[in-house]
């Protein structure tokens, strides 16, 4: 996040190891740990596609999500005020035609929606990293 060749212009987060607030103010609480509260943090989805929430996740992940027992605070709970993660990621490809990398960990529901938003983001976006992971995988 220091590095001089890298410009972090944001982060949006979804549910996943924990919930939406969870992960949400996980994210604030670690850009604030590295001292990069100026940036954006944009909740985005909540479940899945299908409407599903990760429940097994979150057992072998803590509640906070980080190995911890924490949750996200009722005082400052996690909105969504503002332009939704799908929202962003889609106007910020756009704003940034072929200079925008997304480094995404897993889900990728955000992304998916962006891509819903708007068909030509492919176009938009310069690369698409991506740390992703399976707790359910079966043998073929």
């Amino acid at each position: 996040m220091r590095s001089p060749g890298l410009r972090l212009d944001s982060v949006t987060t979804v549910f996943g190891n924990a919930s939406l607030a969870q992960t949400t103010e996980n994210a604030r609480r670690w850009l604030r740990h590295l001292g990069r509260s100026d940036l954006a943090v944009v909740p985005g989805a909540s479940c899945s596609l299908l409407g599903q929430r990760a429940q097994g996740c979150v057992a072998r992940s803590w509640r906070d999500g980080l190995g911890g027992d924490r949750v996200a605070s009722e005082r400052h709970p996690a909105g969504t005020a503002g332009p939704t993660a799908a929202i962003h990621i889609a106007a910020s490809a756009r704003r940034h035609p072929q200079a925008l990398t997304l480094l995404t960990l897993d889900p990728l529901t955000n992304v998916c929606l962006a891509l819903a938003l708007d068909s030509a983001l492919p176009q938009h976006v310069d690369h698409l990293v991506v740390m992703g992971a399976t707790g359910s995988a079966r043998a073929m």
